[in-house]
């Protein structure tokens, strides 16, 4: 796949945030396990220490209910884009 030009010296990280967490085993491990897993949820709260999406920038103010269309549409915009070929890639 080409990249366009304007993102020709562009690499993943100047896109995504890239975080691997691990969790204790749960059958072996679970008072430790679940202890990681509400430390994690807490993470997941807009506004908690260590906010998951701290670092995205709100470009878009998309309403719950029109969530699903939003995705369709970035989808629809995905399939037809030629450079990726995605749709072969996934069939």
């Amino acid at each position: 796949m080409k990249k366009p030009e304007k993102f020709a010296n562009s690499t993943p990280t100047n896109f995504f945030k890239f975080e691997f967490i691990t969790l204790p085993h749960k059958i072996f491990c679970p008072q430790d396990f679940d202890s990681e897993v509400g430390k994690l949820r807490e993470r997941l709260e807009p506004g908690s220490e260590g906010y998951v999406f701290s670092h995205i920038v709100k470009e878009k103010n998309i309403p719950s209910d029109g969530l699903m269309h939003y995705f369709k549409q970035i989808w629809s915009e995905i399939q037809n884009e030629k450079d990726l070929n995605i749709v072969r890639i996934i069939l």
